[in-house]
């Protein structure tokens, strides 16, 4: 089911769910099993907000869009745009980490409206 919303998400990786968003255990997203160094692309346009990096997960990158809503990407080799910076709908922003630990290599993806989680699933099209 789509969400109704005048904005169009892009998908970004190309992969396949394996977790999928539960509000209730604390799953504020999806996670997306994709290739190793895959192109990571923006959901939307918007204004890099927060980058960083966590030892087991890799970077994360948090970009705000018009109309209240944010994007959270998490497990990321490389991050391209530095905070501050504008991106545009589909713009590739990082990679997919490479998790040395022998584990396949995933993305977290997050969508938040007016500071709710939202199922990502709702936005986006993922096949």
């Amino acid at each position: 089911l789509q969400q109704q919303t005048s904005i169009l998400f892009f998908r970004p990786v190309k992969g396949i769910i394996t977790t999928t968003f539960n509000q209730n255990q604390g799953r504020y997203g999806v996670d997306i099993a994709t290739s190793a160094d895959g192109a990571v692309s923006a959901a939307y346009k918007g204004l890099v907000f927060n980058v960083g990096y966590d030892y087991h997960t890799g970077y994360y990158i948090e970009i705000v869009h018009p109309s209240g809503y944010l994007t959270i990407y998490r497990g990321l080799g490389i991050v391209f745009p530095k905070c501050g910076e504008n991106v545009e709908t589909g713009q590739v922003i990082g990679t997919v980490f490479k998790n040395k630990a022998g584990t396949k290599p995933q993305i977290h993806f997050e969508l938040w409206s007016d500071a709710y989680p939202q199922d990502p699933q709702n936005y986006i099209g993922f096949e």
